[in-house]
């Protein structure tokens, strides 16, 4: 009898033990589904909202100054939400994730490499600079470079954080083209403000690769 009330009682600790570890597992999922949820949504205010209230409080596109300063003033607050709302661990590895996927429902598969990011939380200025740049260079592959891949990968280096992309197309000479309207001058322009750099290589038939960096 005694040897029954053992073997009960340890298979159901054994049980429960499983069970808690279920549960677990089950809150861990739900707290992370959460979270890319709301880095979608925090993007979505990014790509769409904020960036049409930026547009449309520059000079030409509202003549009315008041009207125009009011929605200056909005993007402002805007653009600080979603910053505050960014500014936690793991949204850059997310963001470049959503990234991916919009280029894939457009046609450009994109094999993301995050592994190095592991426990790494750039300030959220940093997350979007590299984002808008990162999201740039993809669209220009999937325009201009003639192949339906590309490779985006991002680890810490040098006190920052560098964002790569790397495609296998047609290339071009960085040389031959008209200085403030190439890829470079685009994307250096969103990394400048948060204080990084842009470097590109290319060639004619040979690829293209950029190195996108932006301090911590």
């Amino acid at each position: 009898m005694v040897v029954v009330l053992l073997i009960t009682a340890w298979a159901f600790s054994l049980i429960s033990w499983r069970l808690a570890n279920s549960l677990r597992r089950l809150s861990r999922d739900l707290d992370q589904a959460r979270e890319r949820e709301r880095a979608r949504n925090f993007r979505d205010l990014h790509d769409r909202v904020l960036q049409t209230l930026e547009i449309m409080g520059r000079e030409g596109w509202v003549y009315d100054d008041r009207a125009r300063q009011h929605i200056s003033r909005e993007a402002t607050w805007l653009r600080r939400r979603i910053e505050d709302g960014l500014d936690r661990p793991g949204e850059l590895v997310e963001a470049l994730r959503a990234v991916a996927d919009q280029q894939a429902a457009v046609g450009l598969r994109v094999d993301l490499n995050t592994a190095g990011m592991d426990g790494a939380a750039p300030p959220a200025a940093v997350t979007m600079a590299l984002v808008d740049a990162a999201r740039e260079a993809l669209t220009n592959v999937r325009k201009h470079a003639g192949v339906d891949c590309a490779v985006l990968r991002a680890a810490p280096a040098e006190a920052g954080v560098m964002v790569t992309v790397l495609d296998h197309g047609r290339g071009f000479d960085p040389a031959a083209v008209t200085a403030g309207l190439g890829l470079r001058e685009s994307l250096g322009a969103r990394l400048r403000e948060a204080g990084g750099w842009t470097h590109i290589e290319s060639a004619p038939g040979a690829g293209t690769y950029v190195e996108l960096w932006v301090p911590n």
